[in-house]
């Protein structure tokens, strides 16, 4: 009896050997998700391909304001025949700052100058400005076309042709370069589906968490798939999650671009695309 029932333990044993290699053959893994992801396992199939695109973490918010770039106090520029000297001052402006720039303004008080030649403002080497500056205080207005991401405002002098040996004199008391902004800064993305992926797409999602911490959803958040309107609203408060249908894409380049309407900033995180493709 007892060598009888080891007989049958081994063939139970064996027939279960058989059926799980069986099933591993004829049901291949679906490739796993990445943490925190979801997808509807419902609509996909054995043999189906996972592509996730990630995009990370990143803010999206409308600002209006004024920023100092630089300032400087208490400088001589002068310059004659002999000698001269000169003084910049340096800013960088950021992409989100660049996108929504309105213009830029260079404030200048001077508290003794000669008056023999004029005082001339360069920006990253365009004149904005040539002229005899009285004592007192004047605004400069730059245009927003001669602004990059990193900026020189020169502040320098000429002598006159008739008095040559003389310096021309100014002594600044403080010069400050602001910048003027208003707008939603964007975050664009460009993705890629090559022929296969576009042919044989299944569906897709758009997932992301938000970060409360200095957050302002009190308006709406845009997504835009293409130039197409994806979701315009006020998504939910921890999680959001959205499926991407076929219209919205295209064979090669594909760009998501995400906005907000004025006084709202959205902090989002683990910003994810997936798509489900048939093999």
């Amino acid at each position: 009896m007892p060598e009888r029932k080891i007989d049958e333990f081994v063939f139970v044993l064996l027939a279960g050997l058989v059926l799980i290699i069986t099933f591993m053959v004829g049901f291949p893994a679906i490739e796993q998700l990445e943490a925190n992801q979801t997808v509807n396992m419902t609509n996909v199939s054995s043999g189906d391909i996972t592509k996730f695109i990630t995009l990370g973490d990143f803010t999206v918010s409308y600002s209006i304001g004024t920023e100092t770039i630089d300032s400087k106090n208490n400088f001589d520029v002068y310059k004659s025949y002999f000698d001269e000297k000169s003084s910049n001052l340096l800013g960088s402006i950021s992409d989100d700052k660049l996108s929504i720039l309105k213009g830029a303004t260079l404030t200048i008080t001077v508290d003794e100058t000669n008056n023999l030649g004029p005082l001339i403002v360069l920006v990253n080497g365009v004149e904005v400005y040539r002229n005899n500056f009285p004592v007192g205080t004047q605004i400069i207005t730059i245009d927003k076309s001669l602004l990059k991401s990193s900026n020189v405002v020169s502040i320098t002098t000429d002598f006159s042709s008739w008095m040559f040996w003389r310096r021309s004199y100014y002594h600044i008391k403080s010069a400050k370069f602001e910048i003027q902004y208003q707008g939603s800064s964007f975050k664009d993305f460009t993705f890629y589906l090559d022929e296969k992926e576009f042919n044989k797409f299944k569906f897709g999602k758009l997932t992301f968490t938000l970060n409360p911490e200095g957050a302002s959803t009190t308006n709406n958040l845009l997504i835009k798939i293409n130039n197409e309107r994806f979701f315009y609203g006020i998504p939910p408060l921890i999680s959001f999650s959205k499926e991407i249908t076929k219209p919205f894409l295209r064979l090669g380049n594909n760009k998501i671009s995400f906005s907000v309407d004025p006084t709202a900033t959205y902090n989002l995180q683990d910003v994810t695309l997936t798509f489900v493709i048939s093999r």
